[in-house]
């Protein structure tokens, strides 16, 4: 089998971006940083009941996996795992902070779900969707 060739070869030409694509990929790496920022800066959470949780709580994607894996157990058994009747979480700086109820472990991580999720939703560039405060107030 013969390959259809050309009868002369052209070099090939790498294609340069125009202006308005440069500030389109200039624009996707800003929310992307800002994203990256936030998750490692964490999630301010402030509780009017139990000031006793206040602090800021890390957001790296096992930590995001473990708050899920603890939420879904809270749900599925209505206690915490191991028979708990309180369950600790480490603040960025290692500090323990007790959760006193399911209920409000549940709340806490509610607000980090949808703290996290506004920021995949600015990450990706959705019309409408802005940079989330980095701190939030429950009960």
């Amino acid at each position: 089998m013969l390959l259809n060739t050309p009868s002369t070869l052209q070099p090939f030409v790498v294609p340069v971006p125009t202006a308005a694509q440069i500030a389109a990929q200039q624009a996707a790496q800003a929310l992307a940083t800002n994203v990256s920022n936030a998750l490692a800066a964490g999630l301010t959470i402030t509780s009017t009941s139990t000031p006793a949780i206040n602090g800021t709580y890390p957001l790296d994607v096992n930590t995001q996996i473990e708050i899920g894996q603890i939420t879904l157990f809270t749900q599925v058994n209505g206690d915490f795992p191991g028979g708990l009747s309180a369950y600790p979480w480490f603040d960025t700086s290692n500090v323990p902070h007790v959760f006193p109820s399911v209920s409000l472990h549940d709340e806490w991580a509610t607000a980090i779900a949808n703290y996290v999720a506004a920021l995949k939703l600015y990450g990706a560039g959705v019309q409408g969707a802005v940079l989330p405060a980095a701190s939030i107030t429950i009960a």
